[in-house]
């Protein structure tokens, strides 16, 4: 009984104490004195709320400089995205251009020589072939050309589409050429590589020069075969031989003309 009482006597005082503080306190407003003491307590505090202020700053500076790389990494990323895909993008551009080109100068000699020259696209690689036949006017025995230089020959014909015989498969029949220096011999194949042969002792070969075409029946005058690249005359070969390297090639090309 004595603790209740104790305990309600101690509420007593608190309530008491507190009614008390709040006169004093609006006793003190009134009479302006809360306001110097509040304007003083503020001035005391600034500098502790600078450095608060401060360190709150510094503190959140790494997660700032964190957060910033990572921005940067993502630009930097998309950047290198945009730069790859701007370089494919010139990539298919240039070669675009590069197959216009040829293509423009396969219509110019067309233009000049209709009713004799055939353009048409390579269909196959592993079995040299286009698309063009008898229905398109292609006959076997005609020169297949890339580039202003003769690659090989029509050897097999059907309504719409033709088998080339590439001039380093040509074993048999051979080319008749001769080089910029004026050296008369046989373009033929091995099954690897075109052969210009049949040269006379007298004659000087010499690598880097051009071998073109001589003219015969079925081959025009003066196309180009490739570049001498290696001398494989023996000195007891009665004639020489060099192996000739085409500047252009079937397996690259896109369109050939047949004529």
């Amino acid at each position: 009984m004595k603790n209740k009482l104790a305990i309600q006597d101690s509420k007593f005082q608190v309530w008491v104490g507190a009614v008390l503080v709040g006169i004093v306190l609006v006793i003190l407003d009134y009479f302006q004195v809360i306001s110097p003491v509040r304007g003083g307590l503020e001035i005391l505090a600034m500098p502790f709320t600078r450095l608060g202020a401060e360190v709150v700053r510094v503190s959140s500076r790494p997660w700032q400089v964190a957060r910033s790389g990572y921005k940067a990494h993502l630009r930097i990323q998309d950047l290198e995205l945009r730069y790859s895909e701007t370089l494919a993008q010139v990539g298919r551009l240039k070669g675009l251009e590069k197959e216009n080109e040829h293509l423009r100068s396969l219509l110019k000699v067309s233009d000049s020589d209709q009713g004799r020259v055939v353009i048409a696209p390579v269909v196959s690689y592993g079995y040299p072939g286009i698309a063009a036949g008898q229905s398109e006017g292609v006959v076997v025995g005609q020169m297949v050309i890339v580039n202003q230089t003769l690659v090989g020959r029509i050897s097999q014909v059907s309504e719409h589409q033709s088998r080339v015989e590439l001039i380093a498969n040509t074993l048999g029949e051979g080319i008749l050429a001769k080089t910029s220096s004026g050296a008369v011999g046989i373009i033929i194949g091995n099954g690897r590589q075109v052969v210009f042969t049949e040269v006379s002792r007298d004659d000087e070969l010499r690598v880097g020069e051009e071998v073109i075409t001589l003219g015969q029946e079925g081959i025009a005058k003066d196309l180009l075969v490739g570049v001498i690249s290696q001398l494989k005359t023996q000195a007891s070969d009665p004639v020489q031989t060099a192996v000739v390297d085409q500047l252009v090639s079937f397996y690259e090309a896109r369109l050939v003309e047949v004529k």
